[in-house]
């Protein structure tokens, strides 16, 4: 190929490129129509708009290329059906205007931008800056205005950026993992939810509903810009009504679910260490604490209480003789509950060596995600095959094997590795691929969890302590923790931001 042909190829492959990135703003409105009292707001391109109201206060904004709304289950919203309020839809010549009773939004027929506004109808609360997306890959993003003195809140737990509260002048990327730096926290929760709070103290949120990688910048490229990003995936946010920042997290929790109340002794002091060699060694440590008047509630058994990672069966240290008395390990949680202790147990991570004997019944089973080529992929620090919580058979292969361990007096389920660790790109789940499961496994693997406790103990409240969390993770009982961390006081001070955040995003 001469340079002139090289010339030639390269400045067709840029156009052919450029062709696929597409502006909602470069098309026109057209129209609308009400569907199920939601708005369907048509173009002259393909592209449409779907806005509707699920509270008085909260506003859903769905966009979509081709003018089709799938109805897919969100793994966050605590129902896909939730009630929808009839908005009144005016056309006022230069916008199309919908009203609920404390939400208004307004459809610029030039931009086809969506603004909100208060209930009055007349006082902005957040501009739009238009949508784009990408023909070729897929590719979607969204920006909105950012006022001077504006300052944003939430978006879960932040491992890079030093444990800052006000997240303006940051960029967040929302993709599950961890790292251990002095200074920072090391789970990374992936939680697209913002609160805004402006100069005057008035409040507004939104939660962008992906599971996707997303990558929001937050005033950084441009000061007075807002704009997120991901490589696929839904256009699908809720703009959420204040006034107070209280109102929207609120608000935010009745759409994503409200933390499940925690059983009593959780809240007690809990003893953990890696590792507790024996039952021996538990009533040792736990003796100790009692003499010197800590008001002990929870020990913890670590990761490698099992014969093998993780056949959920105990090992053999675990039963023994003491003072000429045999015990296993429901004796022992008999005599340990007497003296008010509770026993936590760590699943040592969503992944299954592959001598254990369980893997074979949980091949058979379909449980396990694959590499997509038929064949287990393999991650974690344990370098186990790893599950697969989207798949319908889940539940009827793990929970026979987890009744044995409640029937022992197992109380608190510690999930770790949950985001999860070491997963390839390209592993494939019976509910999809990596993009679109990886954020919400620790969700689902909470849920699977919390609902087998309910199963067998209606009346109890499942404890469940999880290394990572999505939105709709607090309705299962699960509270996160921070990750392994650095043991130093700059990493201290970031959690105090950090939790801060959390909680501002609805997780316990």
């Amino acid at each position: 190929m001469n340079g002139g042909l090289i010339l030639v190829f390269l400045l067709q492959l840029s156009l052919s490129v450029g062709a696929a990135e597409q502006r909602l703003a470069n098309l026109a409105y057209a129209g609308y129509r009400i569907e199920t009292n939601a708005v369907i707001v048509t173009t002259t391109g393909q592209a449409a708009l779907r806005l509707s109201f699920v509270q008085p206060e909260v506003a859903r904004v769905q966009f979509s290329p081709t003018g089709e709304f799938p109805k897919n289950p969100s793994p966050a919203v605590v129902s896909a059906d939730a009630p929808i309020i009839a908005p009144k839809v005016a056309d006022r010549g230069m916008f199309l205007s919908l009203r609920a009773a404390g939400w208004s939004l307004r459809v610029n027929k030039q931009s086809l931008r969506v603004d909100a506004y208060d209930a009055d109808d007349k006082t902005l609360v957040t501009a739009d800056d238009g949508t784009t997306w990408n023909d070729a890959t897929a590719a979607i993003g969204q920006s909105r205005v950012l006022a001077d003195g504006e300052r944003l809140y939430g978006l879960g737990q932040d491992n890079v950026n030093a444990g800052r509260l006000d997240r303006r002048g940051t960029i967040r990327t929302i993709w599950a993992g961890q790292q251990i730096n002095s200074g920072n926290v090391t789970a990374e929760y992936p939680v697209p939810f913002w609160i805004s709070l402006n100069a005057t103290g008035r409040a507004f949120g939104c939660f962008v509903d992906s599971t996707w990688k997303l990558r929001f910048d937050l005033g950084v490229a441009h000061k007075d810009r807002l704009a997120w990003a991901a490589p696929g995936g839904p256009v699908d946010y809720y703009l959420i009504n204040g006034p107070a920042i209280r109102d929207v997290v609120d608000r935010f929790t009745q759409l994503t679910g409200r933390p499940s109340l925690p059983p009593l002794w959780a809240l007690g002091f809990w003893q953990s260490k890696c590792t507790f060699s024996d039952f021996e060694d538990i009533s040792r440590v736990s003796g100790e604490l009692r003499a010197k008047g800590f008001p002990l509630d929870v020990m913890v058994i670590d990761y490698d209480w099992p014969r093998v990672i993780n056949d959920f069966t105990w090992a053999n240290r675990w039963y023994g003789t003491n003072h000429g008395k045999s015990y296993t390990p429901a004796t022992k949680m008999a005599e340990f509950l007497t003296n008010g202790i509770r026993i936590a147990q760590s699943h040592s991570g969503p992944m299954i060596k592959e001598e254990a004997a369980n893997f074979q019944s949980g091949w058979k089973a379909g449980v396990f995600a694959t590499d997509g080529q038929g064949k287990p992929v393999t991650c974690g620090h344990y370098s186990g095959k790893l599950l697969d919580f989207t798949h319908p058979g889940m539940n009827a292969w793990l929970w026979p094997q987890l009744k044995p361990l409640w029937d022992d007096g197992i109380r608190g389920w510690w999930h770790d590795l949950t985001e999860p660790e070491g997963e390839p790109p390209q592993t494939v789940y019976h509910g999809g691929n990596s993009a679109d499961i990886h954020n919400q496994f620790s969700l689902l693997m909470a849920r699977s969890y919390h609902d087998f406790q309910l199963s067998v103990a209606p009346d109890t409240r499942p404890m469940i302590l999880t290394r990572c969390g999505s939105a709709g993770i607090q309705r299962y009982g699960a509270a996160v923790w921070t990750g392994d961390t650095h043991s130093d006081w700059p990493t201290f001070r970031a959690h105090v931001p950090e939790g801060q955040n959390s909680g501002l995003s609805g997780l316990a």
